[in-house]
């Protein structure tokens, strides 16, 4: 995922419960959750529930040369790229 690094993206979103009541794991210390947080929590739970192999989660400036930053750790891209090798590697190991 990729996200512009701007203060819309970090400030909290008030989400509306019409239909449904929000999950409490968008409501970290009882606030609602910005969007950079909101696609963090949505990577990590794709990953633990073993629906994606990896995420990466960044924020990238619009300015040049443009600014990228991982505003969750263990969803950098390093991480990605480890993770994606490590996958293809035992992918093409059973060919």
């Amino acid at each position: 995922m990729i996200l512009e690094d701007c203060p819309a993206v970090h400030r909290p979103i008030r989400a509306v419960e019409p239909y449904f009541k929000i999950d409490p794991v968008f409501l970290p210390g009882g606030q609602y959750a910005s969007y950079a947080q909101r696609y963090a929590i949505l990577c990590e739970r794709l990953v633990l529930e073993r629906k994606y192999d990896a995420a990466c989660v960044a924020l990238t400036t619009p300015a040049r040369p443009t600014a990228i930053t991982f505003p969750v750790r263990h969803f950098d891209f390093t991480q990605f790229a480890f993770a994606i090798d490590a996958h293809a590697r035992r992918f093409t190991a059973r060919a």
